[in-house]
Formats: C-alpha cells, sequence, structure tokens
C-alpha cells in the first residue's frame, strides 16, 4: 500500500497571508486540524491545531491589543514542511510518523505538486480490520 492510496486527495489548504482568525474559520468549518500553507501555489508550511494553542493558552498576549485575529497564517504555521511523496510505502509512512510524531504529512507527486494530506487517522483508516 502506496501513500496515494490512503492519503486525502485536494486538501484545503491556506494561503501564508491569510488572516489567521480566516484560517481557523476555514478549520473549523471543514473539521480539519492540519492544513498545508501555501504562498504563491507552493508549499511553504503546515498549519495544524498545536500550533493554534498559543492563541487559547492563559496570559498569552499574541497579538497585543486584541489583534491577534489579525495577525496572518504564516505568524504561526510550522515552516519547512516534510512531505511524503506519493508513491511512498506505508511502512516508510508510518517510521515517518513515529520518527517525527507528526500528526499529517502533507503529500507530493513526481513533479512536486501538492497533492493531498496524509493524517495518522488515515493510516489507522486503512489498517482497520487486517490486523
Amino acid at each position: 500500500m502506496r501513500a496515494i492510496d490512503i492519503m486525502t486527495p485536494n486538501p484545503v489548504t491556506l494561503d501564508a497571508r491569510q488572516r489567521i482568525g480566516h484560517a481557523i474559520e476555514i478549520m473549523q468549518e471543514h473539521d480539519i486540524r492540519h492544513a498545508p500553507v501555501l504562498r504563491d501555489g507552493a508549499l511553504i508550511g503546515m498549519l495544524s491545531d498545536r500550533d493554534l494553542r498559543a492563541l487559547w493558552r492563559p496570559g498569552s498576549d499574541l497579538g497585543g491589543g486584541g489583534r491577534t485575529y489579525d495577525r496572518v497564517v504564516e505568524d504561526f504555521m510550522s515552516t519547512d514542511p516534510y512531505a511524503i511523496d506519493a508513491e511512498a510505502e506505508l511502512d516508510d509512512v508510518i517510521d515517518h510518523f513515529l520518527d517525527t510524531r507528526f500528526g499529517a504529512f502533507p503529500v507530493k507527486d513526481a513533479d512536486g505538486a501538492l497533492v493531498g494530506i496524509l493524517s495518522v487517522i488515515d493510516v489507522l483508516k486503512a489498517a482497520s480490520g487486517r490486523l
């Protein structure tokens, strides 16, 4: 089994210059915890619920004067994301999850185009009933 066989194709993406408040609304609307971040069509980061935890940390002053939600996605995202090759074998994908402890990876094709997102949940769904 390969990454392309179990990934979620055509993932919801965010623009690096989007306001974080709007990005949160998009993630909630689509019930997702991870989103690839693009700038001019190129993958430059990932935004996850983990990246957003600081917004709700008691005593945090991320925005100064209540302007937090006017800040942009690139202020919160994880940069330089590792992308899984669409043809990667499931064993290799699982090793990446175990090594990094990430919850999801963007998936790219041989030309480097973003074609999907692969989460731990996708892997568990693929394994369900097979073990």
